[in-house]
């Protein structure tokens, strides 16, 4: 098979975009075969410039939108020819990773040099490692001519695994090793519209910051993976935890159930004394002061301080659940002196408001 396809280099890049909390997308590597039957290889002669992938939940519970924009160059003197392709994965209609479209892509748009190319299906070969996680391939060809450096772009939309303390995503790297060389330069940018209570990442990989942002009526927290002259052995998989992970965990009442009571007082006065009614005072405080803590506030109070930030705000129960491996980076709840009141969102200054006044009443 190997010497039918030495005049055609068969290259597929790895974006598996998916459901799977494990497998969301994946990086580039190089296949030989028919498009029916793609093998992996190793050392291609079309070097990996660059990558810059942009991961983005617009909004909470929304899916995913990935831009994936890679730089390829050919340092020979002769043309190569690539089929090039992006690999939806494999997932049975029973299983944890199947969303509404499976683990499909959604909205698949690639350009190659700033122009839409038509896509084609194929499969990986049934006897390779890929086979058990690679579902339908969509192919295309390029042609890079004779020291030309190329960009693709891949944009398309995918849903990120949950589990009951979050929600992650996966971008296989590790694919990235069969090229030739190292890849020069990896930037992963990944925004999420709501700071994370916790986030785990692998060792390995380079956190270059790591915060919350406001561009003109958007806000999200923001974080930038970069490597250089960098062969990948490990994949970036990001887990995203959620209030489960949180100090108070299931003792603070829900946020939209006091907001919504705060509403039906007009109406009904003392639906919010209803729902906050299994709440102690002590407890009313550690809650509302419990969302400064999600976005980094100084505590001038020394015991609230070692509350939410000791252990890395993390608890013993948090610490024993947080799907991490070993060696894994962890990221809890930490102080930011540049934290501004302009942090809060609409709903949460609300559920504070609602919470003081409650604890004011009481006392």
């Amino acid at each position: 098979m190997f010497r039918r396809c030495t005049a055609r280099h068969i290259l597929v890049l790895f974006a598996l975009a998916a459901v799977l909390p494990c497998h969301a997308l994946a990086n580039d590597a190089a296949f030989a075969g028919p498009a029916s039957d793609l093998v992996p290889l190793k050392n291609t002669r079309v070097q990996m410039r660059s990558e810059h992938i942009v991961l983005e939940q617009p909004k909470p519970n929304a899916r995913w939108k990935a831009v994936a924009i890679y730089r390829f160059f050919n340092p020979r003197r002769k043309p190569v020819n690539l089929q090039v392709g992006f690999p939806e994965a494999r997932c049975g209609p029973d299983e944890e990773c199947a969303g509404p479209n499976g683990a499909g892509f959604l909205n698949l748009v690639t350009t190659v040099r700033g122009k839409a190319v038509k896509l084609r299906t194929g499969k990986v070969a049934a006897n390779t490692e890929w086979a058990p996680r690679v579902g339908k391939v969509w192919l295309f060809d390029v042609t890079f001519q004779p020291r030309e450096e190329v960009k693709i772009v891949h944009k398309y939309e995918f849903y990120a695994g949950l589990d009951p303390y979050g929600s992650s995503i996966t971008y296989v790297t590790r694919t990235g090793a069969l090229w030739k060389g190292k890849i020069g330069l990896a930037l992963f940018t990944i925004r999420v519209p709501e700071k994370p209570w916790t986030v785990v990442y692998p060792r390995g990989y380079r956190l270059r910051s790591y915060g919350e942002k406001r561009v003109a009526d958007r806000r999200f927290t923001e974080l930038v993976f970069k490597q250089k002259k960098w062969r990948p052995k490990r994949d970036l998989t990001i887990h995203f935890g959620g209030e489960m992970l949180a100090p108070m965990a299931g003792k603070c009442p829900d946020q939209k159930m006091v907001i919504d009571a705060v509403k039906a007082d007009t109406k009904t006065p003392g639906a919010l004394q209803r729902v906050l009614t299994m709440r102690n005072t002590k407890d009313l405080r550690l809650c509302r002061n419990r969302v400064f803590a999600r976005h980094g506030y100084v505590f001038s109070d020394k015991t609230l301080g070692r509350f939410f930030y000791g252990n890395k705000g993390l608890s013993v129960e948090a610490r024993q659940q947080i799907p991490a491996r070993r060696g894994d980076r962890i990221i809890g709840l930490k102080t930011d002196k540049t934290f501004t009141r302009a942090r809060l969102t609409k709903r949460e200054k609300a559920y504070i408001e609602a919470l003081a006044t409650e604890e004011s009443r009481r006392n």
